[in-house]
C-alpha cells in the first residue's frame, strides 16, 4: 500500500498514512479534527552511481560492459 500524505485545511498540519489504492479513507486532523486533503507527496530516490547517467553503478565486479543493460 502507498504511502500519502494528507494536509489539513486549517491549521496546516501534514500527516502520513499508508492507505489502499482502492479506497481513500477519511482523515481527520489530530489537532483540530477537521477533515484532511490529500497532497501529491515529493520524494527521492538515491543511487551509487558514480556517472550522471546512472551508467556505473558499482555493484558489478565486472569492469567492462553491464549485463544489465
Amino acid at each position: 500500500m502507498p504511502l500519502y500524505e494528507y494536509r489539513c485545511p486549517d491549521c496546516r498540519k501534514v500527516e502520513e498514512y499508508i492507505d489502499p489504492v482502492e479506497h481513500a479513507p477519511v482523515h481527520r486532523c489530530g489537532k483540530c479534527g477537521r477533515e484532511m486533503d490529500r497532497i501529491l507527496s515529493v520524494f527521492s530516490t538515491a543511487s551509487k552511481s558514480s556517472s550522471p547517467d546512472g551508467g556505473d553503478c558499482g555493484s558489478c565486479e565486472n569492469s567492462g560492459s553491464c549485463p544489465l543493460s
